[in-house]
């Protein structure tokens, strides 16, 4: 980990939110709540401090079990603690000029489903 590196391990305060899910936008305005609500919670624990931008997010998600998944259904979920960050001033905002890459992978598996958000500040100057 990086001098300016964080890890928010945040542990599923409800179901995943899933691109997949079809159902109602009130139940899926209210798992958005819960997981923006609890990543909020274990940033400010961290007492951190903003990242500057431009960031890198790794995104780690563990599941319970070694069933076939997809990573990247998870991503609205992600967005929930994404938006918990910015309210945590973690991160000044969530735009592309804030969050400049994403990578999402399986984690190691947990007793309760999980993700795990490492951000780290990048030079976009040394990718290019």
């Amino acid at each position: 980990m990086t001098a300016r590196e964080v890890r928010v391990l945040v542990l599923a305060p409800a179901k995943w939110i899933s691109a997949n899910d079809r159902g109602s936008w009130h139940a899926k305005a209210a798992k958005t709540a819960l997981w923006r609500e609890a990543t909020r919670v274990q940033v400010l624990a961290l007492r951190a401090g903003q990242i500057p931008p431009p960031v890198e997010v790794h995104v780690l998600v563990h599941r319970t079990s070694n069933r076939r998944s997809d990573a990247l259904n998870t991503a609205d979920t992600f967005k929930a603690c994404l938006d918990g960050c910015v309210e945590a001033g973690l991160l000044e905002d969530d735009h592309d000029g804030v969050i400049a890459r994403t990578i999402f992978e399986r984690g190691p598996n947990k007793t309760r489903p999980a993700l795990t958000l490492t951000i780290t500040p990048i030079d976009l100057q040394e990718t290019a």
